[in-house]
């Protein structure tokens, strides 16, 4: 395959390739086996609420149903069951985020070695291809986001009707899923702004408009939806009241709370000098914080291609397509440390979209390395390089070296299997409430319990916890060693284990 010649998509499409690979791969990691995520019971339940009682309920019991409720049709379509619907529907989104992804690479640098190693960045990042299999709303968000961006390219560079129109229903069809994506609607055309291809006239006219008709779209498409029974700006008040306590926690804490973070922080000594810099010292730590997950979220290896690509200076893009990369990034980026600052939280999968809008340079990089040293010599050692480097980023992300969960499934059905219907459970993990189908509301469960509660539990209740930070040490003080029972544990002894107990 030539690597200086433009590439011809009519002479074999690698998207396609990469597409049926991607298919093979989350066919491979679910016939591995596993175990449900936590944020999965909150989405099957909510598929059950749309089977029973249609789909405004299904938005009333959960404001961003729109994933449970493609997860329902296609659990009612194919006759298979929720959560393996959920995995098919995330294994035809990361089909549609290859393509876009190689198409995207393609836009910046059309020449066919550089679209293989797209077709093979995109499939080995290890942290992306972890989510496979974990279901989660954030998946199609991120694979329309990213097909997108590649139409809002295919505009910049044509000025084409159909790519604009394109890029505008993309966006709001992900923010279906994420409401996030109305920022990088608006946010994408500003970089317009800077493309130095045009005179600056002419770019404030193309990007109004894109602009106007967006808003246009959103206010038609609200409209249209508050008719049929859906008020949009209540589902979307819904999900930002739940971040109020959080920020109200964090950005305005009584003077009892802040004390009590002081004490935390510093210590009772240091409470007394430190108090003043207690705002400081929670934002460089959230700042830490928000670093780490970046790290994370890309990666060493490919950080490390990146080092190279700056320190030989192959990483140049004309501005008018790097602009809007960089307002992606940039405003994943705002979003993460708001999100972080408001709920002291953040996982790899709220910077995802900003760490795969990254790892579209790494295939250009990596082909500039190899034309690097071809000119300087040494190519077949850079070749064997990145071999090596893509051969442990695919093991790295279909080999999990983490530890077994399937002991909270086997947990669960042993419950159902060998205790009466009737007899009352408590529990702290939603996979062994949902397997041992004993809690309705399995998708709320409670991560901590006071001992009290335990007591006031009528005789014979059962009580399976998975030991963590809150449970630690709980049944072994008294009164409730002399309350309670064992009756069962699962797992391996060396690491997290679920214990069954029984009321007394």
């Amino acid at each position: 395959m030539s690597t200086d010649n433009s590439y011809n998509w009519h002479q074999i499409d690698l998207r396609w390739l990469a597409v049926a690979a991607s298919l093979l791969l989350s066919g491979f990691m679910l016939l591995l086996g596993w175990v449900p995520n936590e944020d999965a019971f909150t989405y099957i339940r909510t598929v059950e609420v749309f089977r029973e009682n249609g789909i405004l309920a299904a938005f009333e019991h959960y404001p961003w149903a729109t994933y449970p409720v493609l997860i329902g049709v296609v659990n009612g379509l194919l006759g298979i069951d929720p959560f393996t619907a959920a995995i098919l529907i995330n294994a035809c989104f990361y089909c549609l985020l290859a393509f876009s992804f190689i198409s995207l690479v393609a836009e910046l640098s059309n020449t066919g070695r550089t679209i293989l190693l797209a077709a093979i960045t995109v499939l080995v990042y290890p942290q992306l291809n972890e989510f496979r299999i974990i279901v989660i709303r954030d998946i199609a968000f991120w694979a329309l986001s990213m097909t997108g961006l590649w139409q809002y390219l295919l505009w910049v560079r044509n000025l084409r009707l159909r790519n604009s129109v394109m890029f505008v229903a993309v966006f709001l069809l992900a923010a279906a899923f994420r409401v996030e994506a109305l920022l990088f609607l608006f946010a994408v055309p500003v970089s317009l702004l800077a493309d130095d291809r045009l005179e600056f006239p002419v770019r404030v006219r193309l990007m109004s408009w894109l602009v106007g008709s967006t808003v246009g779209l959103l206010l038609l498409l609200a409209l249209l939806l508050n008719v049929a029974g859906l008020n949009v700006g209540e589902v979307v008040g819904n999900q930002l009241s739940a971040y109020v306590p959080f920020l109200q926690g964090t950005l305005f804490a009584d003077l009892v709370r802040a004390a009590e973070l002081s004490n935390v922080l510093f210590g009772e000594y240091a409470t007394n000098f430190s108090g003043d810099f207690l705002a400081l010292f929670m934002l460089a730590g959230l700042l830490t914080l928000l670093l780490v997950t970046l790290y994370k979220g890309i990666g060493g290896p490919w950080l490390l291609v990146m080092l190279a690509g700056y320190l030989r200076k192959v990483w140049h893009l004309p501005r008018w397509q790097l602009n809007p990369l960089l307002t992606v990034i940039l405003v994943n980026a705002l979003i993460a440390f708001g999100f972080v600052v408001t709920t002291r939280f953040l996982s790899s999968r709220y910077v995802m979209l900003m760490c795969v809008v990254i790892a579209v340079f790494i295939p250009i990089i990596l082909d500039r390395l190899l034309q690097y040293a071809k000119r300087h010599g040494g190519e077949h050692w850079v070749r064997r390089l990145i071999g090596l480097l893509l051969i442990y980023c695919a093991i790295d992300a279909y080999i999990s070296f983490g530890t077994d969960r399937s002991y909270l499934r086997v947990a669960g059905e042993w419950i159902d299997a060998n205790t009466p219907p009737s007899i009352e459970l408590m529990t702290n993990n939603r996979v062994v409430a949902y397997y041992s189908g004993r809690v309705e509301d399995y998708d709320v469960v409670r991560i901590a319990f006071t001992e009290a509660e335990i007591l006031q539990a009528g005789p014979g209740t059962l009580s399976a916890f998975e030991v963590d930070n809150a449970t630690n040490g709980l049944f072994t003080e008294t009164p409730l060693r002399s309350a309670v029972e064992e009756v069962q544990r699962f797992g391996p002894e060396s690491s997290r284990q679920v214990v069954l107990y029984r009321r007394l």
